[in-house]
């Protein structure tokens, strides 16, 4: 839960790609149910609810058709939402006691962002500058490698990071986060659980877990939440995290 300087108090709710998508495109009456499932937020402890999506589904996002695009910007470019921070800056972030948020987006003039003008960076950015897409396909061919032989959760974790950084910072350290056990457990699932191929949308997907943590519900695909439920049996910090598959908000 989130506290504003104005003293109300709002619950987080995390927003995948393809949550977005499918409010936004009210499959199956989903932008109604979703946003009428999230009137019980309001009590006398709670004003309501913010949502939330990191940076790396606003790049994924970026990349939709322009129809289903167009109908993004014309819903979120309204509706409040904090573009978070996930992999790995996060655990820094985490570790230092610092706030996730990286700015806001909602309708002008109370907002100076909208998801429109994320977009219209995202492209200027991508003109010039292919690091995240470099980043990708080597994180792509670090997790080919280990899942040629098992590893354990810490050692997961350790493969993956030291493509940001391999010697500034005590491993142990790092991975006493929650965003840094969220993380590789995730990978793990599709590492080892599945014997589904390997993809820059499994990589993206891993890093954007770091947030469940931090956040009072998280909205995903199927196979996320399956392992976001599971992770609850051996994570104390994920026990009161609603973890809800977006399909929950389909007229059925």
């Amino acid at each position: 839960m989130l506290k504003l300087p104005n003293g109300h108090k709002y619950k987080l709710v995390y927003l995948d790609t393809n949550a977005i998508s499918e409010i936004s495109k009210n499959y199956k009456n989903a932008f109604i149910n979703f946003f009428e499932h999230f009137n019980y937020f309001e009590s006398e402890n709670c004003q309501g609810y913010i949502l939330v999506t990191t940076v790396y589904n606003m790049f994924e996002l970026n990349n939709a058709r322009e129809e289903y695009k167009n109908k993004i910007i014309e819903k979120f470019d309204l509706i409040p939402t904090f573009i978070v921070e996930a992999f790995p800056q996060i655990i820094i972030t985490e570790l230092n006691g610092e706030d996730f948020i990286m700015f806001s987006t909602g309708a002008k003039p109370l907002f100076h962002n909208q998801f429109s003008t994320v977009f219209n960076q995202i492209n200027e950015l991508n003109s010039n500058d292919k690091t995240l897409n470099n980043h990708l396909n080597s994180e792509l061919s670090i997790w080919k490698n280990d899942r040629k032989s098992k590893k354990s959760l810490k050692n997961l974790f350790e493969s993956s990071y030291r493509l940001y950084d391999a010697n500034k910072y005590d491993y142990n350290m790092l991975y006493s986060s929650r965003s840094a056990k969220i993380f590789s457990y995730i990978k793990y699932q599709f590492l080892y659980e599945t014997k589904s191929s390997i993809s820059e949308n499994s990589i993206i997907d891993s890093y954007n877990t770091c947030v469940a943590p931090f956040v009072d519900v998280y909205v995903g695909e199927r196979s996320i939440i399956s392992w976001l439920e599971k992770a609850k049996v051996q994570y104390d910090f994920m026990t009161n995290i609603e973890c809800i598959k977006i399909s929950k908000f389909y007229d059925k």
